[in-house]
């Protein structure tokens, strides 16, 4: 709770006060994993992770808010009993860690505004799964006065799309890119 109200200042200070310190990535994506681990479970979402042993210079408190932020929509949105990939790929100047998963459907509104305060996505809405639309709102926050950057691509593999009882699904991806120590 602390942390995350340190997050809220920094959200709002004109100058933030940022820490960059190396952090192993993988460590930091199954401590948040661990939090929502019997959630997944209870939807029966597999989780799959990829290995990395390279550390990453963030801002830890932005870096994890937001990461609690992808990993929460990512649990409320994937379709029960599918896979959750979560894969690290290194290259000379970032590490992409890219969350790969079945869905619900983002509309191209949706990738517009998602970022947007007080945005919650159009399927979402209609089947009042909404939020308060603070979640992508925050990540991008947090990426643009951090050190990482965030994207979503809506449909990727479209051969993944699946109608469940009449509610439309795609493989979506989630991706940070973050700063590797050289």
């Amino acid at each position: 709770m602390k942390a995350e109200l340190s997050v809220y200042d920094k959200l709002y200070d004109k100058d933030p006060s940022l820490n960059y310190l190396e952090h192993p990535l993988h460590k930091i994506v199954k401590l948040v994993l661990n939090t929502y681990w019997f959630d997944f479970l209870e939807k029966e979402i597999n989780i799959n992770i990829e290995n990395c042993k390279e550390k990453v210079l963030i801002d830890y408190e932005s870096f994890l808010a937001s990461l609690v932020h992808v990993v929460e929509n990512t649990l409320k949105y994937s379709l029960p009993k599918t896979d959750l990939n979560i894969r690290i790929k290194t290259n000379k100047s970032n590490i992409t860690l890219t969350f790969d998963m079945i869905s619900l459907k983002i509309s191209q509104t949706d990738l517009n505004n998602m970022y947007d305060e007080g945005y919650s996505g159009e399927l979402p809405r209609r089947l009042n799964k909404n939020g308060k639309g603070i979640g992508m709102y925050m990540v991008k926050r947090l990426a643009d006065i951090s050190n990482f950057g965030i994207n979503v691509v809506a449909n990727f593999d479209e051969n993944k799309s699946i109608s469940e009882k009449g509610i439309l699904y795609e493989n979506n991806l989630f991706i940070f890119e973050l700063p590797i120590l050289e």
